[in-house]
């Protein structure tokens, strides 16, 4: 009986290593099961946050281009709206510019015939004093003369 007891005792001893040897085995299995399962959930959050910053990075280029073409299109737009005012301003200047010429050019002749009328208005005043003058020189050599006969018939 003391063989079977230390028979039994040898059983249970290896059973019971067994047993906590498998207990060691399945805990140091799940630890490592754990610690993969967070590597795992580390390289997968990482992954999530490098898809993040990318998709963020994409984003933002598309919204530099975006402005840099709505930008571009501003200057455009601006470039244009100053030719069309630059080409409607020459247009009025030049329209100002022949109109200006032309009351210009209307004021010169009016004052022109207004010098010729007032000129041609004084000259037939002088020659009318001219005529004048001739007509009474005239009539005072004629006076002298009819004088100066009836002065040699007495």
């Amino acid at each position: 009986q003391a063989q079977a007891s230390h028979v039994l005792q040898y059983n249970f001893e290896r059973k019971h290593r067994q047993r906590e040897s498998a207990i060691t085995e399945g805990s140091k299995r799940q630890r490592q099961r754990l610690g993969f399962d967070e590597y795992k959930e580390q390289v997968k959050a990482k992954l999530l946050e490098a898809q993040a910053a990318q998709h963020a990075e994409v984003t933002r280029q598309r919204v530099l281009v975006q402005e840099k073409r709505q930008q571009m299109q501003d200057r455009r737009a601006n470039a244009d709206a100053q030719k069309i005012f630059m080409l409607r301003q020459s247009m009025l200047d030049k329209t100002c510019r022949a109109v200006d010429c032309q009351s210009i050019k209307e004021k010169r002749r009016q004052e022109v015939k207004i010098k010729a009328d007032t000129n041609r208005d004084e000259s037939e005043a002088w020659a009318r004093q001219l005529e004048t003058k001739r007509a009474l020189l005239a009539a005072q050599q004629r006076a002298r003369a009819s004088d100066e006969r009836d002065r040699r018939t007495y």
